[in-house]
């Protein structure tokens, strides 16, 4: 009997089996939800960290009476590092435009990004696009979604809608239209973003 009960302890191979098959079958359902709960989170982090760049750069243009000009960066397009998504070009001392710059958010490798038009801020704190040239375009929209088919991305994408010349920003989600963007491209401007479409919070 001793002898018996020392050889029933573990498990057997087929047992092991089974419970590597159930795990994996596990694993592959939850794996998709994982992931766009990683793309979510990424793309609501940058979205926060543009917003607060954008609100320190008013603040900085008001307290030093400096005007500055906010382009996105074209170079970050030659490769898939994270880069800075802005360059940030203010008149006055370079180390005000140095601080102001150091806040630029980097653009992570899986996301892309699309902007209305440049932005520049007054000593005023506030807000212009200086490609307006009617009084009726006054939003600057910037559409942030993952790299690829947007069609295929189950996370709605993101946007911020910054309001001219007062400078509020809201932030939302982009209502995919018809038109189709160029995602190929990671850092650009687009002519055919609608701030109707970004429904902000």
């Amino acid at each position: 009997m001793k002898f018996a009960s020392k050889n029933n302890f573990g498990f057997s191979l087929i047992e092991l089996l089974f419970v590597v098959s159930i795990l994996s079958f596990i694993g592959s359902i939850s794996l998709p939800s994982v992931q766009n709960l990683i793309n979510k989170y990424k793309k609501d982090s940058y979205i926060n960290e543009l917003v607060s760049f954008l609100e320190l750069a008013k603040r900085e243009t008001r307290r030093y009476g400096m005007s500055c000009k906010i382009l996105i960066n074209e170079e970050m397009n030659l490769d898939d590092k994270s880069k800075e998504a802005f360059e940030v070009s203010c008149s006055g001392n370079n180390d005000y435009t140095k601080k102001v710059y150091l806040m630029v958010p980097k653009l992570d490798v899986n996301l892309i990004q699309k902007v209305s038009g440049e932005i520049n801020i007054t000593p005023r704190g506030q807000i212009f696009r200086s490609d307006d040239n009617n009084s009726d375009s006054t939003f600057t929209v910037v559409f942030v979604s993952l790299k690829g088919d947007y069609s295929r991305d189950q996370i709605y994408p993101s946007c911020i809608v910054i309001n001219q010349p007062s400078g509020v920003i809201s932030s939302g989600k982009y209502e995919i239209s018809s038109q189709s963007f160029e995602l190929d491209i990671k850092n650009e401007y687009s002519n055919i973003l609608d701030e109707s479409r970004c429904q902000t919070n």
